[in-house]
């Protein structure tokens, strides 16, 4: 019998997800519906989850139910500026994916007015 060596290569597995196609900002208006939209690749019979974090908040927050909906669709306010979502895609064989985070800039806010001191009238 002769010796033989055998050699396998195994490719990784990739598996990504994204979140309204890569982008990192989206601007918009007061009172408009935005669609925050998740894909993934490499995953079987992937699930989304999708998170929020608010503006000077460092955890992220749970958007609804871990679920096969691709989509979840929020309404811009005029508290929704540096708000940020990403969603998290998973499969029933342990693999996850984390999509890329994407801030909200609303267009036209208008700061309101203070006063921060009673005008003085001379005598």
């Amino acid at each position: 019998t002769e010796d033989c060596t055998l050699t396998a290569y195994f490719e990784p597995e990739t598996y990504s997800a994204t979140l309204n196609g890569g982008v990192t900002m989206i601007e918009a208006s007061v009172g408009d519906k935005i669609d925050l939209t998740a894909e993934s690749e490499g995953l079987t019979g992937p699930s989304y989850q999708f998170y929020v974090m608010y503006p000077g908040k460092t955890t992220w927050t749970k958007v609804g139910s871990n679920s096969k909906m691709t989509t979840t669709t929020v309404t811009v306010t005029e508290n929704s500026n540096g708000i940020r979502y990403k969603v998290e895609a998973s499969d029933p064989f342990g693999k996850t994916a984390t999509s890329n985070e994407v801030t909200i800039v609303v267009k036209n806010v208008v700061a309101p007015l203070s006063v921060r001191q009673q005008p003085v009238i001379p005598l």
